[in-house]
Formats: C-alpha cells, sequence, structure tokens
C-alpha cells in the first residue's frame, strides 16, 4: 500500500509469499505478525509524510516565481 501511495516500485518483491509463511502458525502468531505489519506501515507512512512536508516547505512556491 505504501509503494503505491507514495510511487515507489515494488514489482520485484513477492507478496503472495506471506500466506505460505503464516500457514503453520498458530491465529494468536499470525494476529501478532499482522499487528505488526501494520504498525510497521503505519510508522513508515507517519515518517514518509512528516519529510515529504518538510520538502515541500524547503522549496520556493512556484506561484511566487510566476509574479
Amino acid at each position: 500500500m505504501l509503494c503505491k501511495k507514495f510511487g515507489v516500485e515494488a514489482s520485484s518483491f513477492r507478496f503472495q509469499r506471506a500466506p505460505e509463511k503464516l500457514k503453520d502458525k498458530e491465529p494468536q502468531q499470525v494476529r501478532a505478525e499482522l499487528t505488526a505489519m501494520k504498525d510497521a506501515t503505519h510508522e513508515i507512512a507517519r515518517r514518509m509524510n512528516r519529510m515529504l512536508v518538510q520538502q515541500q516547505q524547503r522549496q520556493p512556491n512556484r506561484t511566487d516565481k510566476a509574479r
């Protein structure tokens, strides 16, 4: 989801392997893994959004140049 949101190429990743890696785990273990993934995703998105806002603030406003 993050790759799509931020335009990061992800074709080399094999996300279809996730069910295979989780198939022998107990439901509580699967839930813990999914929760860890969700938390990591939220943290990465938060950091990326913060950095993008900082970059936008550093760039001069394009409309100011047109005046």
